[in-house]
Formats: C-alpha cells, sequence, structure tokens
C-alpha cells in the first residue's frame, strides 16, 4: 500500500467475538499487523454477494434433473425401454445447470482473487 498523508483517525470498538473473528480472519490471511489488515481489506478487500434466487434455480434444476433421472430409471426397470424425448429433456435441463453452476463457480473464483501480498 502506498505511504499516504494520514491525518485522519477513525477508531471503533468491537464486543470479544468480533475480535476472535477479526484476528482469525487476520491469521488466516496470513497478517500479523491488525491496522495493515483492516486498511488492505477496506481499501482493497471485495464484497461477494450472491442473490439467493440463483441458488434457487440450481436447486429447482437439480431437483428436476434427479426426480426426472429416477422416473425413467424406475420406467427402464418396468419396462426396459427409455424414450428419446425423455432423455432429450433431461440433458436440456443438465445443461442449463451446468450453465448455471460454472457461472456461480467463475463468479466464486473471481471473488477469490485477492492479493493478501503485504
Amino acid at each position: 500500500m502506498q505511504n499516504l498523508k494520514r491525518n485522519i483517525n477513525i477508531g471503533f470498538r468491537v464486543n470479544e467475538d468480533e475480535a476472535f473473528y477479526l484476528k482469525k480472519h487476520m491469521e488466516e490471511a496470513g497478517w500479523n499487523n491488525l491496522r495493515q489488515f483492516v486498511m488492505h481489506q477496506v481499501v482493497r478487500g471485495k464484497i461477494v454477494k450472491f442473490e439467493p434466487q440463483e441458488f434457487a434455480e440450481l436447486s429447482r434444476l437439480l431437483r428436476t434433473v434427479s426426480n426426472n433421472v429416477n422416473q425413467i430409471a424406475a420406467r427402464a426397470n418396468t419396462y426396459g425401454r427409455v424414450y428419446t424425448a425423455e432423455l432429450d429433456y433431461i440433458k436440456e435441463q443438465q445443461r442449463r445447470l451446468w450453465e448455471k453452476l460454472d457461472a456461480l463457480l467463475k463468479a466464486v473464483a473471481k471473488a477469490q482473487e485477492v492479493d493478501y501480498a503485504q
């Protein structure tokens, strides 16, 4: 971090739990100076926000695919055959599920690109 002229003092109080987690996160990130860690997080840290509907859509797609696979397996065991249209539907649902999951994983990976160098 640049050597800036710092003429404003900002202070805040924390409770025991907050102090514990602050110290824990600082140590996990490899910092040993609380002020530097806090400054780094404030100036260069990232805020990651995921919308609950993204996870709800993933869950819905996963349930749909799982239910359809179970139905097809039961039909195949009972009648010895499976319809191509059903398999195509499952393939499409799986494709949509993987697209959503891939986008979510890319967002998480991007959010983790944090330089913790002191």
